[in-house]
């Protein structure tokens, strides 16, 4: 009797154990897939700002370029 309890405490052991051991992994992983989250979102923002960046850039160039050609005298008929 004594050794069918040593055996199943064991068991129970062994089962808290990988039951403990199956949570640490689980939170390594989700911290680590929050982990890439986040930096997809910051490599997501730094896409969307030079995009932007680039647009303003455009226009301005645009609006300098059409101020300089109403200052020219090839503009006026």
């Amino acid at each position: 009797m004594n050794e069918i309890l040593g055996a199943v405490f064991m068991l129970a052991l062994f089962f808290f154990i990988g039951a403990f051991v199956n949570h640490l992994d689980w939170r390594k992983e989700r911290k680590k897939l929050e982990q890439q989250a986040r930096e997809d979102e910051r490599i997501e923002l730094e896409a969307m700002y030079v995009v932007c960046a680039i647009e303003h850039d455009r226009r301005e160039r645009a609006r300098k370029l059409a101020e300089a050609r109403k200052k020219s005298p090839g503009w006026q008929y």
